[in-house]
């Protein structure tokens, strides 16, 4: 029998050598978390409705204008299962790559998606517990997007935050378009305003951002997605941090429909 124990502890002497690499930071976190990885899959496969799982990289973990770790990135891996034609459940669960950050999140979410002939919208709570920093957070999202119009997608995403007191509101406009039939891309930009969310001090505009959703089909229910973001530091985040106002970050994401 395999000692998992030992080869942990082996696995943490070379992750933590002064050599490490980039790779072997991404594999030992997954190996950490191989049982979470495979818990969602098995439930996955016990639903009757459609899903999506996604395994994701993100190079930083971004939000709200600002970098929440003090180096390196997240992985993410989420499970979005419809529960009927209207209600979906999510679980999102990230992990930092770098062993030397301790921080891990949660995210449990139950949204409700409606439409008419004008306009989509998601209405969701959240619960959010992060681990390492022993707290957690409750949201109310609301998500609309203007699809009838046809060369620009305008939306709106709100959330309030029972802990903080405040919420965040982002204004955007993006859009879909084929490359190929297989290849699809999506610019978008945004600009977002804190009203006591993510600071305590200041309201007002947070931050700006443009990025793009680069898309390839690899098979009938497989995407490969890759993103990238840059983020300009508006008046709140200047007052807020010193430096590093403005942040630019990637990822890389495998999602598979069920």
């Amino acid at each position: 029998m395999i000692d998992l124990g030992a080869s942990r502890v082996y696995l943490n002497s070379i992750a933590t050598s002064g050599a490490k690499t980039f790779f072997l930071g991404i594999i030992l976190t997954l190996y950490r978390h191989l049982i979470w990885v495979l818990s969602i899959l098995m439930i996955a496969q016990t639903q009757s409705f459609a899903g999506q799982l996604d395994l994701g990289y993100d190079s930083k973990y971004i939000s709200e204008g600002r970098d929440n770790l003090p180096e390196g990135g997240i992985i993410w891996t989420s499970l979005n299962q419809e529960l009927n034609s209207d209600f979906s459940f999510v679980l999102a669960y990230g992990v930092a790559t770098e062993s030397m950050v301790n921080y891990d999140e949660l995210n449990v979410t139950i949204q409700y998606a409606g439409q008419t002939p004008e306009l989509s919208y998601v209405v969701s709570y959240t619960r959010l517990e992060f681990f390492a920093d022993q707290q957690s957070d409750n949201e109310l999202g609301l998500a609309v997007e203007w699809s009838n119009l046809s060369y620009v997608t305008p939306s709106v995403n709100l959330v309030y935050s029972t802990e903080a007191g405040g919420a965040f509101l982002a204004l955007g406009i993006g859009q879909d378009y084929a490359i190929s039939d297989v290849v699809n891309i999506r610019p978008y930009v945004s600009v977002a305003f804190d009203f006591g969310y993510a600071s305590k001090q200041f309201n007002g505009h947070n931050h700006s951002s443009m990025g793009a959703v680069l898309a390839v089909q690899m098979m009938k229910n497989l995407v490969f997605s890759f993103i990238t973001e840059h983020n300009i530091g508006a008046r709140i985040v200047k007052k807020e941090i010193e430096n590093n106002h403005n942040q630019t970050w990637a990822g890389a994401h495998l999602t598979y429909s069920y």
